[in-house]
């Protein structure tokens, strides 16, 4: 699977192949990870990550667990509904330990002050948004199409 630094600029995306925050560069690494859909389903595994780097200092406060193979569970669920539909979900995971970044809290708690945290935190943030008006966007398309099921339609 293609991967690829994903950012405002970065429009020309493909249903079912892995971006990354602007922060998860090859220094930093990749540590937010968004899979676009064409469905109007949306994952997120915020607190399923294994990735602890020193350059992402660790959170003092807050709940630090891990919720144990969510990012996993998340893939084979994607999977199975591609298959099943032909389709995808959209999907964001959070590849960072929980003590490095709280995915789904406020910024304040989620990064505690760590600029590269606070960039991560965007990134996840740019992602949900992307996401959320794209299954808005495709909700109002289906609800046209159903009440011109019956209709016909010529374009002069």
């Amino acid at each position: 699977m293609k991967t690829r630094a994903i950012s405002p600029k970065t429009w020309h995306i493909c249903p079912g192949q892995s971006y990354y925050g602007s922060a998860g560069d090859e220094k930093n690494g990749k540590y937010i990870e968004y899979i676009p859909g064409n469905l109007p389903i949306i994952f997120s595994s915020a607190h399923g990550g294994y990735l602890k780097p020193e350059a992402v200092k660790t959170r003092r406060y807050g709940s630090s667990a891990t919720d144990i193979y969510t990012q996993e569970m998340t893939r084979q669920i994607m999977e199975y509904i591609y298959n099943e539909t032909g389709g995808y979900p959209h999907v964001i995971i959070n590849l960072l330990h929980r003590k490095k970044l709280d995915g789904n809290r406020d910024i304040g708690e989620a990064a505690q002050g760590d600029p590269l945290a606070k960039e991560m935190k965007r990134s996840v943030g740019f992602s949900w948004n992307l996401t959320k008006k794209y299954v808005h966007l495709k909700l109002k398309v289906n609800k046209i199409k159903e009440k011109l099921q019956d209709k016909t339609l010529v374009k002069l």
